[in-house]
């Protein structure tokens, strides 16, 4: 009897050992959601990395624990408590991902980084990522999203967000303006047209703001004076933009990057510009400006680069 008990008692142990590596597990839920989101997006396809990388996802064994001692590629942090671990950060930079996100992502409750990019995604974001609280970042990139979902309009907590090369035909949606939190927002080398929502300026965390390469037009907005963190402005190559150079820019005198090359404008740069002390790098090249430089340029120390 004896024997029975401690050979039952061994095999409880390695069966346990085996399903907690390291001791810890990952939440049932995140283990659900990560095979939704397998299977969503062509895992078998997955164009997978050496396995110094990890592990690749295989959901067949019993004991599945992607945040185990040696965490499945693509999963590059986990956060833990009382031993149940929860996936934090994902990255699947081009692993040829194919697909549309599955609205179970949502089930990734921890999950605070979403890198995609390179991949072949479309459609538009589920509209389950708005009950996600801890999402702060996603880097969802060369893929082929045509749309900007309603779901972002329950982002405020979102403060990262490049959707740069992929194939969004429409105009910017007020619902980025809920975004407050936002201090990057990329939306360059799309198919965005009509002119932006007067409402953006309620973004008053933006710093970073990149939309070159689109069809927008209407002019340079005056608001983007009135957006109080705003440092840098990349808007290149929006060749129907026209309008002239609004002086309300002056009013953001710590921009230290803005470019508007190859996009229709026309009149003179206001005087005012040599009011930015900071400003690093301008560009008005390729457009239908008229008069010289304003001679207030000369006084700009910080100023290294002007086209």
């Amino acid at each position: 009897m004896v024997y029975q008990n401690f050979l039952v008692l061994v095999l409880t142990a390695a069966c346990w050992c085996s399903v907690v590596s390291g001791g810890k597990t990952t939440a049932s839920s995140d283990i659900l959601a990560l095979e939704y989101f397998y299977n969503a997006t062509g895992g078998d396809n997955w164009i997978w990395r050496p396995s110094v990388y990890g592990p690749r996802w295989d959901f067949s064994s019993s004991t599945v624990n992607p945040c185990g001692e040696i965490q499945w590629q693509g999963i590059h942090t986990c956060t833990c408590s009382h031993d149940v671990c929860s996936v934090m950060k994902l990255d699947l930079t081009a692993y040829n991902l194919f697909g549309t996100l599955p609205e179970e992502m949502y089930l990734l409750s921890g999950l605070q980084r979403l890198e995609v990019q390179d991949n072949r995604l479309y459609g538009t974001l589920p509209s389950s990522f708005g009950t996600m609280p801890l999402l702060t970042w996603m880097l969802i990139s060369s893929n082929h999203f045509t749309g900007i979902s309603p779901a972002l309009g329950a982002m405020s907590h979102l403060s990262y967000l490049d959707m740069n090369g992929n194939l969004i035909h429409e105009p910017l949606p007020s619902v980025l303006c809920s975004m407050y939190a936002l201090t990057y927002l990329s939306l360059q080398s799309n198919y965005i047209n009509g002119t932006l929502p007067s409402c953006m300026v309620q973004l008053s965390a933006l710093e970073n703001l990149g939309l070159t390469g689109n069809n927008i037009t209407g002019g340079i907005p005056s608001f983007f004076g009135d957006m109080s963190s705003l440092d840098s402005i990349a808007f290149k190559y929006n060749q129907h933009l026209g309008g002239t150079v609004p002086s309300s820019l002056c009013s953001r005198s710590t921009l230290s990057y803005l470019t508007f090359q190859s996009s229709s404008i026309s009149g003179t740069l206001p005087a005012c510009f040599g009011d930015f002390s900071l400003l690093a790098a301008v560009n008005f090249g390729d457009n239908r400006l008229s008069g010289s430089f304003p001679s207030e340029f000369c006084s700009m120390s910080s100023l290294t680069q002007i086209y």
